[in-house]
């Protein structure tokens, strides 16, 4: 049997990210179904079950990045979940403290764009002269272009630390 980190690994070889694919292998249920604007999903428990509900009226890289938000929460935090945590809009949520808003928000980063992948993918695309990296790499991997220009600093940053 597969531990999580394995199977995390198995869906982050090629971009973009097969989030959904990654939340079914981690035994989570996940429903696309409409709410409200300011709602981006929640990750609900049911007895020992958990699953994920993503606002279908949102753009696909903002459901995906739902997705890998309550994902995280549910590696992280599943132990501080009683019955549902509600993510809005700016992922925070009045059931978790900032702290873990944070931590999520930066996992659900890693799950979708991992370190190695979005470095890899921006020398390919700085060697080849794209005029728009940025937004090249954000279709790409599925993200908006904010999410995608956030971590490509956090992982350059980390690149110039280590060099």
């Amino acid at each position: 049997m597969d531990s999580q980190f394995d199977t995390i690994q198995k869906y982050q070889r090629s971009i973009p990210v097969d989030i959904r694919g990654l939340a079914s292998a981690l035994g989570l249920d996940l429903y696309e179904i409409p709410m409200a604007d300011s709602i981006s999903g929640t990750l609900s428990r049911k007895g020992r079950r958990f699953y994920i509900q993503v606002n279908s009226k949102h753009h696909e890289n903002r459901k995906r990045f739902t997705i890998a938000h309550e994902i995280a929460h549910f590696l992280l935090h599943a132990d501080l979940i009683v019955s549902e945590v509600v993510d809005d809009a700016l992922y925070r949520s009045p059931q978790m403290p900032s702290p873990y808003e944070s931590q999520a928000n930066a996992y659900a980063a890693e799950l979708l764009m991992p370190r190695n992948l979005v470095a890899d993918r921006y020398d390919q695309l700085m060697r080849a002269g794209e005029p728009q990296v940025v937004a090249r790499m954000a279709q790409d991997f599925g993200v908006s272009q904010q999410a995608m220009s956030i971590r490509l600093s956090n992982v350059r940053q980390v690149e110039m630390r280590w060099a």
